[in-house]
Order: C-alpha cells, then sequence, then structure tokens
C-alpha cells in the first residue's frame, strides 16, 4: 500500500497549479477504497475544504441529490439552503468551490452521471483543487481532456488514472499474515500451511484479511480443515471463500450482519444500537466480533456507512442459507421510522457524549433478485 499511495500522491500532485482528477480502478475488494482513504487522511487538511463520498453507487439509489446535499454540506457547513433538483445542486456545488482549493473523493462511482453532478467540470473549482475517483469500470471515467472542461479550450485539467493490481505473492502472504498471526511472517511451524492457505485465498485484500481474522488464534486442526475447503473452491469464487469465516459467527451476530448490510448508508450507529437493543441483542458483543474478524471496518464518523471492499461477500442468498432458510431478522419485523420516533428522545439525551466510530461493510452490486421489503430497508440483494 505505501508504494501505491507514493504513486498516487505523484499523480494528485497537490503543490502543482490547475485541477486534477485522479481516477483508481480495479477489481472489488482490490483495495481502491483504502487507498483512497489513506491518501485523503493524508492531504485533506493541506486544503481549504474536502469530502469523502463513500459508497456512492448504493447512496445514489437515494438520489444524485442526496449525494449532493451531502457533498455541499462538507464543503459549505454552515450553508442551509435547500437544493430542489440536479441542476439547482450544481449550482450550489460550483459556487461552493469556486474559492476554495477543494480536495473530493467519489468513492466506487458506477455511472458517468455521478460524476457529471458531483464534480462534472474542472471549471467548477478554484487552481489546485484536486477530485480522487474510485471504480470497477474505468469506462465511467472522464477519459478525455474535452469530457472534463465540457469543450473549453483550457489545459489546466488532467485526469491520471491508477489501476488496483494484484498482489504478489510475497505481499499476499506479509498482509495475511498480519492478521493471522499479527506479524508479518508466519511463524516456522505454521509457514508451510499459510502458504497454502494464501494460495487457496487468492490475492485481493479483502479476504486476505477476513480469512486471516477469522484464523488468528485458531488451533492448528482449523487451519487444515479451512486449507482442504479452500482447495475444493475454485479460485474465482470468492464469496463461498468469504463465506467460511461468515458462517463461524454465532447466530445473532450473523442478524448483526445482515442488518448492517440492509441499514441504510447514513444511519447512526447509535440509532441501530437501540434498535438491536429492543430486539433482545447484545450489540456491542456482536459488533466487537466482526470488527475483530474484519469483516467490517471502523470509520471516523459515527454513521454506519457501506464501503466497496467486496461485493459477494453480502450475499443474501448466501447468508440465508448460513442463517438455515431464515428469510430476515428481527430487526426488520419493525418499521425503521416508527423504532426511529420512538427511540429519538433518547438519542438526543445521548448527543453530548461521546459516540462510538461506525463501521463499514462489503455490499452487493445492485442487481436485481432477492429484495428486502422492509419499508425502511431499500437495499438490494442478489
Amino acid at each position: 500500500m505505501d508504494e501505491q499511495v507514493k504513486i498516487v500522491l505523484k499523480y494528485l500532485d497537490i503543490h502543482a497549479h490547475g485541477v486534477r482528477y485522479v481516477g483508481i480502478y480495479g477489481i472489488g475488494g482490490s483495495g481502491k477504497t483504502t487507498l483512497a482513504k489513506t491518501l485523503f487522511n493524508r492531504i485533506s487538511d493541506q486544503f481549504e475544504a474536502y469530502s469523502f463520498l463513500a459508497d456512492i453507487r448504493q447512496s445514489s439509489m437515494h438520489g444524485l441529490e442526496h449525494l449532493q446535499r451531502k457533498l455541499i454540506h462538507d464543503l459549505l457547513p454552515n450553508d442551509s439552503r435547500v437544493i430542489s433538483d440536479i441542476d439547482d445542486g450544481i449550482k450550489v456545488l460550483k459556487y461552493a468551490c469556486q474559492n476554495k482549493r477543494a480536495l473530493i473523493v467519489l468513492d466506487d462511482v458506477d455511472k458517468k452521471e455521478q460524476i457529471e453532478s458531483l464534480a462534472g467540470s474542472s471549471k467548477w473549482f478554484s487552481s489546485g483543487s484536486r477530485v480522487i475517483i474510485t471504480t470497477r469500470d474505468i469506462s465511467v471515467l472522464p477519459l478525455r481532456q474535452e469530457q472534463l472542461e465540457k469543450g473549453s479550450g483550457k489545459k489546466s485539467t488532467e485526469l491520471w488514472t491508477f489501476e488496483m493490481k494484484e498482489m504478489n505473492f510475497e505481499q499476499a502472504l506479509q498482509l495475511f499474515s498480519k492478521h493471522a498471526f499479527k506479524m508479518d511472517y508466519p511463524p516456522t511451524d505454521f509457514l508451510d500451511l499459510a502458504k497454502a492457505v494464501v494460495s487457496g485465498i487468492g490475492r485481493l485484500p479483502l479476504a486476505l484479511e477476513i480469512l486471516g481474522s477469522y484464523l488468528y488464534g485458531k488451533h492448528r486442526e482449523v487451519w487444515e480443515e479451512n486449507r482442504s475447503m479452500l482447495v475444493r473452491i475454485p479460485q474465482k469464487n470468492i464469496r463461498k471463500k468469504l463465506l467460511i469465516s461468515y458462517e463461524a459467527l454465532d447466530f445473532r451476530t450473523k442478524q448483526i450482519f445482515l442488518d448492517i448490510s440492509c441499514l441504510p448508508t447514513d444511519m447512526n450507529m447509535n440509532n441501530a444500537i437501540y434498535m438491536w437493543k429492543s430486539c433482545g441483542f447484545h450489540p456491542e458483543v456482536g459488533m466487537e466480533e466482526l470488527i475483530s474478524q474484519s469483516i467490517i471496518k471502523v470509520m471516523d464518523e459515527p454513521r454506519m456507512q457501506v464501503k466497496d471492499i467486496e461485493s459477494e461477500f453480502s450475499s443474501l442468498r448466501n447468508a440465508l442459507v448460513a442463517l438455515g432458510g431464515r428469510d430476515h431478522s428481527p430487526l426488520w419485523d419493525k418499521d425503521l421510522r416508527e423504532m426511529l420516533e420512538e427511540f429519538g428522545p433518547k438519542i438526543q439525551k445521548e448527543k453530548g457524549k461521546e459516540s462510538r466510530p461506525g463501521p463499514s461493510i462489503g455490499d452487493p452490486d445492485p442487481t436485481t433478485g432477492i429484495g428486502c421489503t422492509h419499508k425502511g430497508c431499500q437495499r438490494p440483494w442478489r
């Protein structure tokens, strides 16, 4: 990751004049979001305004205006104006960026109109601004100068692209070891076994992190069993490989995981905790288990955000199999809006207390298939 950060920092060249776009592309689970977040954390304090819009592919299902409002709030936190449509949002964004060096990250973009609505032209931005875009599909990136400039003759805008390539075996073994052994290299008595497991997993960072975390502290017999299972699973079937660690969770932790996958991306984690407790769950225990196994990741804000780390892991069809055919969790039995009204006063009382950071998880591709029928849960499932 350090080498990748160095390369993209060179592409960004934050001290150069002009506006620059950098597109990071690659398959799901290759580390695009992690790289973008690392870059954002490292350089954001050198800009006058900044915003990280996570999981645009999923968030855009609430409408592009929803994303525009979030971006405007980040860039103009004291601005209370209301946008009526996408064109209105573009006008406000132009105003927000015209006199500030801004850093904007558009994470997990899958449609060109998302870029057009949020950072459609370099003319919106002050010189020195930077836009980072992560995507699985390079075709959505504005590859030609005129696409960014909308036909203008300016030459100050540049687009750089960076492909997240597969790790080499030694890098994969090191990442796996950090999670499986809490060290950079396997102990001698586990070396051959660790190499065999890494060969079976493949070289996607997400799979290495999750299965490494799952095997941490396990007896050798468990390692041997999982190595045998991985050998039987086709190399490209990442979903089934990741499901090994999912199936090891207890029933209620699986339920919490499914709820996190279903809840709105901007859901405050404290709200969800109240809901889980009302269902008789112990969410703190389940959350710690999911975090310790790298199934969810801690974010900087007390919100639940879905990140693009590996869509296959959240497949409801496989989760339902693991749950013995159960088609919903207790939380989905209640209307989320009613629950928010019920717990709203309690949440307000907690306002002054320190909030825990929220987690993020991999999300499924928005394809047709099994769907959650809950009014408060508009998340599609495969």
